[in-house]
């Protein structure tokens, strides 16, 4: 049986692991109990925690280098991991964690109107500089 030109210089384990990665992963049916003991969060999650890439853990997931099972409610799927298990191997590699950004404070609420000068009190629309970027309506003429 001749071979196609194409595919000459394929091997056979190029070839099955080509056909290998074309299927969705199946939700986990028979996980052991386990996922109660740890800390278990969405990709997503534990990316926002550790500052690893949500590709690089998907990667680690499908490597079986971390603990990891998927979750459907029928709709969504996600792929859960246990967060220490992610630190861990992270560690093993020699990859440096960020601390999760530091969220910034929203801003307080505005003075009440009466704290607010009165309109009067404020200089005419003429006499104030124009916005950067503006040209004064003279000098267009």
């Amino acid at each position: 049986m001749a071979m196609e030109a194409a595919r000459r210089w394929e091997t056979e384990a190029i070839r099955e692991s080509r056909a290998r990665r074309r299927g969705r992963p199946v939700v986990s049916q028979n996980r052991t109990g386990d996922e109660q003991a740890g800390d278990w969060v969405t990709l997503r999650e534990a990316a926002d925690a550790t500052g690893i890439p949500i590709n690089t853990l998907r990667k680690w997931c499908r490597r079986e280098a971390v603990d990891s099972y998927l979750e459907s409610d029928g709709q969504l799927t996600l792929r859960i991991v246990e967060l220490s298990s992610v630190r861990t191997h992270a560690a093993d590699l020699g990859r440096k964690l960020t601390p999760p950004a530091a969220t910034v404070p929203a801003p307080g609420p505005l003075p009440p109107p009466d704290s607010l000068p009165p309109p009067d009190s404020l200089p005419p629309p003429d006499s104030l500089p124009p916005p950067q970027g503006e040209v004064p309506p003279q000098a267009a003429e």
